[in-house]
């Protein structure tokens, strides 16, 4: 898990931007912080909208490295996804599932969350 931290933060990130993106754009009515906060909460579960990130990534060596690989279509939750979901998991553990919340509802670029959230809340993408 711990060679696919930083891919799966910014992964996890992009996914829980999109996810809120996607809600705001078809809700009728404002979005709350706290629906930003159910989206966190999902974010991790490939069985929910939120997580289902996970059933569309596939873990490909390169080299001496593990990638996280984009797939065309969305596949069952086997073992990759279940690897992908326990580092998912083990970062939101990391205790920074508030700040992703409220950076969701404050509409912050993805980019600059992704760079916030593994980098600063997390030391998922940090060089030792």
């Amino acid at each position: 898990v711990k060679h696919i931290r930083c891919e799966t933060c910014e992964s996890l990130v992009s996914a829980a931007h999109r996810r809120f993106a996607e809600l705001r754009k078809g809700s009728k009515k404002a979005l709350s912080e706290e629906d930003a906060m159910s989206v966190v909460e999902t974010v991790c579960d490939p069985e929910a909208d939120g997580g289902a990130w996970l059933r569309s990534l596939d873990l490909q060596e390169q080299g001496r490295r593990l990638r996280l690989v984009k797939q065309a279509e969305d596949g069952p939750c086997g073992v990759e996804c279940a690897t992908l979901r326990l580092a998912c998991q083990a970062l939101m553990e990391e205790g920074w599932e508030n700040e992703l919340g409220e950076a969701l509802y404050g509409a912050v670029d993805a980019d600059e969350l992704a760079e916030s959230a593994c980098r600063e809340w997390s030391s998922a993408c940090r060089k030792p």
